[in-house]
């Protein structure tokens, strides 16, 4: 049990890098797309 955990926590530290990431990326896509949007009208 106490193993199943630790193993959980280890690849928790090593995704929330790369979630954190991804969700920058994502917003600073959209900014890029909506100022794009916004001076193609």
């Amino acid at each position: 049990m106490m193993r199943c955990l630790v193993v959980a926590e280890q690849l928790l530290v090593m995704l929330i890098p790369v979630i954190k990431f991804k969700f920058l990326l994502l917003r600073r896509v959209r900014l890029h797309v909506c100022k794009s949007v916004i001076e193609f009208k």
